[in-house]
């Protein structure tokens, strides 16, 4: 996992790829753009854009994946993401490889963090991450999810 902030994306050292698709992202007008799916380059980069009111963590449910890098980029509001390290799941579903996901009811060692307006979150695959919960209240939030196609080296 990897956190940042879009005012120092320069500074977060990423990787070419994940620095490029996130760049990509921020040159469309994400205040204004409506919810959906964009192609940045092509299947292989895109970006789901969502608004949804956060839930509490015991609604929620982790997520994983195998195939694509999840950038988690807030662009209004506040979320709470819970995390864990590759391998961390249980009690996982059967991955739906078409859609490139799969459920876990926990996480070992579970850990948190909070995301503000502009703070984005990198996921890679294998790492359980249950986004879209909140602290205190509930609150609308829109979000960008910045899906890059994960290659392993060679």
């Amino acid at each position: 996992m990897i956190l940042g902030h879009i005012e120092h994306l320069d500074l977060a050292q990423l990787p070419y790829a994940l620095h490029y698709a996130l760049h990509q992202a921020l040159s469309h007008n994400l205040e204004e753009i409506e919810s959906g799916k964009y192609v940045i380059e092509d299947e292989h980069t895109f970006m789901n854009v969502m608004s949804f009111t956060t839930k509490n963590e015991v609604e929620s449910k982790a997520e994983i994946h195998q195939e694509y890098i999840d950038i988690q980029l807030l662009i209004e509001g506040e979320e709470i993401i819970h995390f864990g390290t590759v391998d961390s799941a249980n009690d996982k579903t059967e991955m739906d490889t078409e859609n490139d996901f799969q459920f876990c009811e926990s996480i070992l060692n579970q850990q948190k963090v909070k995301l503000v307006s502009g703070m984005f979150a990198v996921f890679f695959p294998g790492e359980p991450h249950k986004p879209g919960c909140y602290e205190l209240e509930s609150s609308l939030i829109k979000k960008v999810v910045v899906k890059v196609k994960y290659s392993s080296p060679e």
